[in-house]
């Protein structure tokens, strides 16, 4: 019997942000790497909001959550987000991921991130979730398993970023 091997990758459905404020969140990812030298950042180019993430999943059903994505956006208008606060998950004092916060219109962001969930179900393609449901936010660096450090105090200080006028979508 012959094998048949599948291709697939690592997807998830997430907001591109224009490259002015990729380059903002760049200066803030060079200031808090000048204060906490354990942290790897994501490369300012590949930020995003991350809206439902899948999993490796095979090249047939990515095909199919791009079409559920793009006939989705084709009714999307345009919304407000703001950066608030850095935070981490697991939680601020042992993280794994640093992120900043996001609010604004969340309640819209939030409602676009159930319309995905609901139109992927019916094509049995699951999310996978975290323990905490759906937080806007924008992930900024990876901290290893060996320098999570209970003295790796990030702090909650407000940034003084520029608004996300997420209307590119």
């Amino acid at each position: 019997m012959e094998r048949i091997a599948r291709s697939s990758a690592r997807t998830f459905v997430a907001i591109k942000l224009p490259d002015r404020l990729k380059k903002e969140f760049g200066k803030v990812q060079r200031q808090l790497g000048e204060q906490v030298d354990l942290l790897r950042f994501t490369n300012p180019d590949q930020l995003h909001i991350t809206l439902v993430f899948l999993g490796r999943i095979s090249t047939e059903h990515q095909s199919l959550v791009i079409s559920i994505a793009e006939e989705i956006a084709k009714d999307l208008s345009p919304f407000t987000l703001f950066p608030t606060q850095l935070g981490a998950f697991p939680r601020i004092k042992r993280p794994s991921i640093v992120w900043i916060g996001l609010r604004g219109d969340t309640l819209r962001l939030e409602h676009l991130v159930l319309r995905l969930e609901r139109d992927l179900a019916h094509q049995r393609i699951y999310p996978i979730r975290g323990a905490g449901g759906f937080a806007p936010h924008l992930a900024l660096a990876k901290v290893s398993r060996k320098d999570r450090r209970p003295q790796l105090h990030l702090g909650t200080a407000r940034l003084e970023a520029p608004r996300l006028a997420l209307a590119d979508l």
